[in-house]
């Protein structure tokens, strides 16, 4: 019985990078999303790749993908798309992961684990246009805003949301959760 396996062509890889990052201004940051090993084709290398072609940051779903990628040696930006559980700031903030943040994420605990490293903890606002699977409502992010202004080493670089239909070829759900920002 013949043996199932996968060939990753890492200059195919590195041509769609550069097809992605042609179709968009030098100025526009691109992230390349490598969580789950970058779904099966190595994060290290897609990782590698994405950063040669001009993307300049990197988003994985949990902080011991970002940590391994420290690991590694990469200094780019990282971000975390999975809510951070309480045993997991520290090793978040340590190594100098950006975090998502709802209203269901203790800013105490965050602001504990980020003094006790003797850093700022980095994170992005989760704002719920549509997904429903995190984010804060876009009515209340004004006012979590104002909350986390009190903790001195929580930085907030932005808000994010997830776009649940965006693949589809009918936009007017995406377009929809992109007027609930506004």
């Amino acid at each position: 019985m013949p043996v199932s396996c996968i060939r990753i062509n890492l200059s195919a890889m590195r041509h769609n990078m550069k097809v992605i990052r042609s179709h968009l201004p030098k100025e526009v940051n691109i992230l390349a999303t490598v969580k789950a090993n970058a779904y099966g084709n190595g994060a290290v290398q897609a990782l590698q790749i994405a950063l040669e072609e001009g993307f300049s940051a990197a988003a994985v779903a949990r902080m011991q993908e970002g940590e391994e990628l420290r690991e590694a040696g990469f200094t780019c930006p990282i971000y975390t798309l999975g809510l951070p559980l309480p045993e997991e700031m520290t090793q978040g903030v340590e190594n100098d992961l950006i975090m998502p943040m709802d209203d269901t994420v203790e800013a105490a605990a965050l602001e504990a684990a980020a003094s006790e490293a003797g850093k700022t903890a980095e994170v992005m606002i989760a704002v719920d246009t549509g997904m429903n699977r995190i984010g804060v409502h876009p009515a209340d992010v004004p006012a979590r805003l104002k909350k986390l202004k009190a903790f001195s080493q929580i930085h907030i670089h932005g808000t994010f949301t997830h776009m649940a239909t965006a693949d589809h070829k009918e936009k007017d759900s995406a377009l929809a959760q992109l007027d609930r920002v506004d």
